[in-house]
């Protein structure tokens, strides 16, 4: 991941040296202890999510670099994640005087992963399905990727994190569509119900 960094912000004002600097904070805050899911493996995912429709973004490298600072602050005790991360990423780019992207935007894609947000930019729709395709993935990773979870949660009995858990899972299948554009929903549109399904009938029963 650390060279997809450099790639995607090498070129916009910003010195090796700064670029190094940032990418040390980010390595710092995805490998720190209790992230089973939402560390440089999941950037991993997400940017290789993203790939798949890069000729289809307006802003490839602000939503990229998005991707690297939308779970930067993660504790399971705040619902403001999202949007903490938006503000750490603003004060780490503000560092570097001469960055020549927009800040502003990339807070706000930083923003719209957080469900119930909405910024009415094409590409926020890319990275939030992007964010998502995990729940439409085959069985073996999506019982990976639900195992992390509960133990991101494992301060929790199971009693509480299923009911929190279920909450969740019924919000997602209340929606018309989990996925917002057509390339995400024609992918993974069916399984992800079907996982969710399941999971739902697993910590219910």
């Amino acid at each position: 991941m650390k060279n997809i960094f450099y790639k995607y912000t090498s070129g916009y004002g910003m010195s090796e040296d700064e670029v190094d600097d940032l990418w040390q904070v980010i390595e710092k805050y995805y490998k720190k202890n209790g992230r089973y899911y939402h560390n440089l493996e999941h950037l991993q995912f997400v940017y290789d999510q993203l790939c798949g429709v890069e000729d289809l973004l307006k802003d490839s490298p602000s939503c990229m670099i998005a991707v690297f600072y939308h779970d930067i602050i993660y504790s399971i005790f705040s619902k403001d994640n999202e949007f903490r991360s938006a503000q750490f990423a603003e004060r780490q780019l503000s560092k570097c005087k001469a960055f020549s992207l927009d800040i502003t935007h990339l807070k706000e894609l930083i923003c719209a992963t957080q469900l119930t947000y909405t910024y009415a930019h094409p590409d926020s729709d890319f990275l939030c399905d992007a964010d998502l395709a995990i729940l439409g993935s085959r069985t073996p990773i999506y019982e990976e990727y639900r195992a992390n979870i509960r133990k991101e949660y494992s301060i929790y009995p199971d009693f509480l994190f299923n009911k929190g858990r279920a909450r969740l899972l019924e919000f997602l299948l209340r929606q018309k569509s989990l996925f917002k554009t057509e390339y995400f929903k024609d992918k993974y549109e069916e399984l992800a119900r079907q996982n969710i399904e399941k999971e739902l009938q697993i910590i219910t029963s």
